[in-house]
């Protein structure tokens, strides 16, 4: 498992422990549909790095070296990741 994976299924567990998938399942299954994602962009918008690529001595930048925005955070967390060419 991964340290970011560790971050947000603590959080995930705190909303358990919370009540909120007794009291609103649905809503418990968008939180934590969204969890990840979300943790990612806001981490990778303030620091440049989740606590992951903290731990890992990675920040992601632009190629000239300034922060990135939030909303090329989004746009990074957003896209696909893998490509598949015939």
């Amino acid at each position: 498992m991964s340290l970011d994976g560790l971050v947000t299924g603590i959080i995930a567990v705190l909303l358990m422990v919370a009540g909120v998938h007794r009291d609103s399942p649905i809503a418990f299954r968008l939180i934590t549909w969204l969890l990840s994602p979300v943790y990612t962009v806001l981490m990778l918008g303030a620091y440049g790095a989740t606590f992951g690529k903290m731990a890992a001595g990675i920040k992601v930048t632009h190629v000239d070296g300034s922060p990135i925005t939030y909303g090329r955070a989004l746009g990074r967390t957003a896209r696909p990741t893998s490509r598949c060419s015939s």
